[in-house]
C-alpha cells in the first residue's frame, strides 16, 4: 500500500497494525461502544483486498491511517468477545 515498496512501508505497516489493534483491544476490554464493527471488519477485507488487486499506491500517512481504522475494528471484536472469566 505504500509508493515505495522496500521503503518505510515494509516495516511500518506490518507494526503499526499490531499496535493499533492492541488499542481497539483495549477499547474493546472496557466496554467503550464503537458502533458499526462488524462492518468495519468486512470493509477491511473488501478495501484492503482491492487495494492488492488493483495495485493502489497510497501515500504512507494514508496507507497507516486505513490500516489502523481497520486495525482498530479488528482488535476491539477480539477486547470485546473476550469472556468475562479471562483475565486481559
Amino acid at each position: 500500500m505504500g509508493r515505495d515498496s522496500g521503503g518505510p512501508a515494509t516495516w511500518l505497516l506490518p507494526v503499526v497494525s499490531p499496535m493499533i489493534m492492541a488499542l481497539g483491544s483495549v477499547v474493546g476490554i472496557v466496554g467503550l461502544a464503537l458502533p458499526g464493527i462488524e462492518i468495519g471488519i468486512a470493509l477491511s477485507a473488501l478495501v484492503l483486498g482491492a487495494f492488492i488487486v488493483w495495485r493502489v499506491a497510497l501515500p504512507l500517512w494514508l496507507a497507516c491511517l486505513v490500516v489502523s481504522v481497520f486495525a482498530i475494528c479488528h482488535g476491539y471484536a477480539h477486547g470485546a468477545e473476550l469472556p468475562l472469566t479471562s483475565d486481559p
